[in-house]
């Protein structure tokens, strides 16, 4: 599992795809091609994001997409936290937008490993 805060000031999104190439890189060090989750704060927020195209080429699923809910994460009304999964299937798991003790919204993810 890898908890990530990604680049802020970096609109196009080519900062965050370096951080997600490194991550990656890491990630493929330690858990080689096991199960994975990457999640947090990744700071973008528009579905061609050219860093979610990596994960995604990486053989990773957005959670939340598989879940059907691209709503906000955050308070901004933007979607900027993720959970993305590699070797899981995707069971369930819900946004809570209605704590309002930080910008960000908890997210929660019920997973299990595919056969």
């Amino acid at each position: 599992m890898h908890a990530v805060h990604f680049e802020s000031n970096d609109v196009l999104g080519a900062l965050r795809v370096v951080q997600v190439e490194e991550m990656l890189d890491a990630l493929q060090a330690s858990a080689c091609d096991r199960p994975s989750i990457v999640a947090g704060d990744f700071n973008t927020w528009y579905p061609t994001a050219p860093e979610r195209v990596v994960l995604m080429r990486s053989g990773f699923v957005d959670a939340f997409e598989v879940l059907g809910d691209s709503g906000p994460t955050h308070a901004s009304g933007r979607h900027l936290d993720y959970v993305w999964t590699r070797g899981f299937d995707v069971e369930g798991g819900a946004i809570d937008r209605t704590v309002t003790t930080s910008d960000h919204f908890p997210l929660h993810v019920e997973l299990r490993l595919s056969p």
